[in-house]
């Protein structure tokens, strides 16, 4: 998605698809995750100049597998298993 404004993902956000590689694209937008979302394994989310992802208060973003190296745009980030 690109150029400003907000979207808002009011229910079931999908981030890939569980053994397929898929990329997505925030450029300049806020994506606001305010349900239930899911990252999967073969995912690349990359955001790119003043965009953002949220995740409102009170919802959840399932991460699979629960012990994941992510990389959004330049920042990787790591998940580990409770």
């Amino acid at each position: 998605m690109t150029g400003t404004g907000t979207t808002v993902a009011a229910s079931a956000l999908q981030l890939g698809q569980s053994g397929q590689t898929d990329s997505e694209l925030l450029s300049g937008r806020t994506l606001i995750n305010s349900h239930t979302g899911v990252w999967s394994d073969s995912d690349t989310l990359t955001l790119d100049g003043s965009s953002t992802f949220r995740n409102s208060s009170g919802a959840t973003l399932n991460i699979i597998p629960l012990a994941s190296r992510r990389q959004v745009g330049t920042r990787a980030m790591l998940w580990a298993r409770p």
